[in-house]
């Protein structure tokens, strides 16, 4: 194992909690979520599609990000998907108080974009950066 420099462990610990925590809390909605759309009325359809939004999202974000990744810059463009993500995190909280079939399907779906846009940001960084932090293990940088 190569040795490491200290902005390459710090860059790396970044990389491995972010990536932890965001989809840490991503798949915490899917236990707990199901049951609390059934009790404001929404069917297993209408949640099943919530909850496999996000993953669609991500799929047309990330080439999108891809693209304008240099021109916005990875610092920027991490920071921002952090953001997105602990706002979509903060006002899930209160999904709960959401009256209304329709206005709770609609919330949940504008929160899901919300998430897929912040977590789509987190592997275009990643693999933007990594070759450029770890020049000379970028495969072993990958792998941890």
């Amino acid at each position: 194992m190569v040795q490491y420099n200290r902005k390459q462990w710090i860059t790396f610990c970044v990389f491995a909690l972010t990536n932890f925590s965001i989809h840490t809390s991503n798949s915490v909605i899917a236990p707990l979520y199901p049951g609390l759309a059934s009790d404001k009325g929404a069917s297993a359809s209408e949640y099943g599609l919530i909850l496999g939004l996000l993953q669609l999202v991500m799929v047309i974000a990330t080439p999108i990000y891809g693209k304008y990744i240099n021109s916005v810059g990875p610092k920027r463009m991490y920071v921002t998907g952090i953001y997105l993500v602990a706002i979509y995190n903060v006002f899930l909280g209160f999904i709960d108080h959401v009256d209304g079939t329709e206005a709770f399907i609609g919330v949940s779906l504008l929160l899901q974009v919300i998430a897929a846009c912040g977590v789509a940001t987190v592997p275009i960084v990643t693999y933007s950066v990594i070759p450029r932090e770890f020049p000379d293990n970028i495969t072993e940088a990958y792998g941890l």
